[in-house]
């Protein structure tokens, strides 16, 4: 989108400042549009939606690029030259989109129904409520690919998912084929690779695992209404569960993972062990050898013992 991009903006103003001095608003209709120097603001201010450039900064052209529903019912993203270059792809015709105070963008058609909605694509961020899982319907698995860097959205080779193998747990992968970091299985309260969640657990936060007959999913909520919290995948392949501060007007990270380099799975290869007290953390067993001494010396999956 040529340096240009469109993002929510989670949870920066509480005490409300927008960026521009345009009447607030929280959607768009038919007759209406969001351009890159505007923004939408939930009903309760808790949420800001708008564009930004690579340095995280608002756009100030009015004519960069433009939000709206288009003839044929869809949302669209429209660039400097009226090009279209994303789209809902809806089949329900939308009258409307609505940015609520739990930050998922809804879309509905003339009925009120909901036709689309952001929380089914959420990027690199799981916000409390949405669904992350297997639609047992569709054959779809809703889930996050972490961005290029903190400031480029562009996607990079983590992504995580419920395992295809039909446990109840979720799969970090690199590059798409490698298993990286899993979150161990659903024990009823908690996943067992994060048992803080359940055991220290400052952010109040509830877990739900739900399996039916039309999908498989866990979500989590929030107990408490002061608090805002998200989860990541970042850039450098780690899970990591924040909550916003509002003295720092920023994010405060509470749990990540993996914590060090021995957590990932496989990470030294068969027959390799993981030591992080060691300037190289991984060493074959005893009667084994590297066989590429430098692959010992990165970061890859290339590590193998014989």
């Amino acid at each position: 989108m040529t340096n240009l991009y469109f993002l929510f903006f989670f949870s920066l103003f509480f005490s409300l400042k927008p960026y521009f001095s345009f009447s607030r608003t929280n959607s768009i209709s038919l007759t209406s549009s969001l351009r890159s120097n505007q923004t939408l603001i939930s009903k309760q201010e808790k949420f800001e939606l708008g564009f930004f450039k690579p340095s995280q900064k608002p756009i100030t052209d009015p004519h960069s690029s433009q939000l709206k529903i288009s003839n044929d019912g869809n949302l669209v993203l429209l660039n400097s030259s009226s090009h279209q270059i994303w789209s809902t792809n809806t089949a329900s015709k939308v009258t409307h989109a609505i940015l609520s105070d739990t930050s998922n963008l809804i879309l509905k058609n003339g009925s009120g129904s909901i036709v689309w909605q952001s929380f089914d694509h959420p990027g690199n961020t799981l916000m409390p409520g949405v669904r992350f899982g297997y639609n047992k319907i569709t054959r779809q698995y809703t889930d996050i690919t972490c961005w290029e860097s903190p400031d480029n959205p562009a996607p990079a080779p983590f992504t995580m998912r419920f395992d295809p193998d039909g446990s109840n747990q979720y799969i970090m992968w690199w590059n798409g084929s490698e298993i990286y970091w899993w979150s161990g299985l659903w024990t009823g309260t908690y996943f067992m690779q994060l048992p803080n969640v359940a055991f220290s657990n400052p952010l109040k936060i509830k877990l739900t695992f739900t399996n039916t007959y039309d999908g498989k999913y866990v979500k989590y909520t929030l107990t408490e209404n002061s608090i805002i919290a998200r989860i990541i995948l970042n850039s450098d392949g780690q899970y990591q569960i924040s909550h916003w501060l509002n003295n720092i007007k920023g994010w405060q990270p509470y749990s990540i993972q993996p914590v060090s380099q021995c957590d990932v799975y496989s990470v030294c290869g068969p027959y390799g062990i993981c030591d992080t007290t060691k300037t190289i953390p991984c060493s074959c067993i005893k009667g084994f050898e590297p066989l590429h001494e430098k692959d010992w010396e990165s970061n890859d999956f290339n590590k193998v013992c014989v």
